[in-house]
C-alpha cells in the first residue's frame, strides 16, 4: 500500500511538473511573439525616420523619433494654416499612437509622381487650408487619392503628419478613408484608395446628369454615420473640423468616405 502511494504521489508530481513547464513554454511563445512584433513595429518606426531624414524637402537632420520631439513639434501651430486640422478630443501622445498598420505601403517619390503625372494640377480633386489631393493610378491599375501636405514649415508639416498618422492607425470604419500607404520623399504624402466617382466635389461640378435622390441621401447618411463614429465610436474619437464636398470620396457603389 505504501509503495502504490509512493506511486501516486510520484505521479502526480510529474503530471503537475508537466503542467508548470507546458504554461512556461507557452508563455515564452506568447512572450516571443509579442517582441516579435514589438520589434517589427520599432522597426517599422526606425525604418521610417531614417527614410523621413532624407527626404529632399525636408531638412530634419537633428530630428530624433522621441515622443518629446514629437509633442515639441506639435505645439508648433500656425493658426491660419492649421485651423482645419482634425483634433483629438482628449489630446495624447505615446509610443503605440504612432505604430504603423502592416498593411500600409512606404510609396516612393518616383511612384508618386508617375501616379499623378508630377502632380499635375488637371488631377487636383481636392484642395484645403494645408493640403492638396490628387488623383492618381498606381501600376498596378490601381486607383488612388494622394494627399499632398502644402503648407507650413518643414518641422511643422511632419508634425502634422505624424499627427495625422497617428489617428488613422486608431481608424476603423467603413465611411472612413481607406489608407494604403504613405510617403515622406519630396513631401509628405498620404496615399488612399480611390473610385471612378472621385470625390464628392468633383462629382457636383463635373457630373453632366443630376444625381439620385436615393444617391444623394446614401451619400448624405454615410458620411454623417463616418462622423459619428469619429466623434463618438473611435478609440480615440476625433473632432474632424473640415468636412466638406472634397473631403468626401465615393466608392463605386456611392457609399461615401470621410478622408481626414
Amino acid at each position: 500500500m505504501e509503495e502504490e502511494k509512493e506511486d501516486e504521489s510520484s505521479s502526480l508530481r510529474r503530471v503537475s511538473e508537466d503542467d508548470r513547464e507546458s504554461e512556461t513554454a507557452s508563455s515564452k511563445a506568447s512572450t516571443s511573439d509579442s517582441d516579435a512584433q514589438q520589434n517589427q513595429k520599432s522597426g517599422q518606426w526606425r525604418g521610417f525616420f531614417r527614410k523621413l531624414k532624407k527626404g529632399p524637402a525636408v531638412g530634419l537632420h537633428t530630428f530624433h523619433p522621441s515622443i518629446h520631439n514629437i509633442r515639441m513639434l506639435a505645439t508648433k501651430k500656425s493658426r491660419n494654416a492649421r485651423q482645419s486640422l482634425p483634433v483629438l478630443e482628449e489630446p495624447t501622445l505615446d509610443p503605440e499612437l504612432y505604430c504603423f498598420k502592416s498593411t500600409w505601403k512606404n510609396f516612393s517619390l518616383p511612384e508618386l509622381e508617375t501616379a499623378t503625372e508630377n502632380f499635375s494640377r488637371e488631377n487636383v480633386i481636392g484642395e484645403g487650408g494645408y493640403s492638396e489631393v490628387y488623383k492618381g493610378h498606381l501600376e498596378d491599375g490601381q486607383l488612388v487619392a494622394i494627399k499632398r501636405l502644402t503648407r507650413g514649415s518643414p518641422e511643422e508639416m511632419t508634425a502634422d503628419f505624424l499627427s495625422e498618422l497617428g489617428i488613422l492607425v486608431h481608424v476603423n470604419h467603413p465611411n472612413i478613408a481607406n489608407v494604403i500607404g504613405y510617403g515622406v520623399e519630396g513631401g509628405m504624402h498620404l496615399v488612399l484608395h480611390l473610385s471612378p466617382h472621385g470625390s464628392l466635389a468633383s462629382l457636383l461640378t463635373g457630373a453632366k446628369e443630376k444625381l439620385e435622390w436615393g444617391i444623394r441621401y446614401k451619400i448624405a447618411l454615410g458620411t454623417a454615420e463616418g462622423l459619428s463614429y469619429l466623434h463618438e465610436g473611435c478609440q480615440r474619437r476625433i473632432i474632424h473640423r473640415d468636412i466638406k464636398a472634397a473631403n468626401v470620396l465615393l466608392r463605386e457603389d456611392f457609399e461615401p468616405q470621410v478622408s481626414l
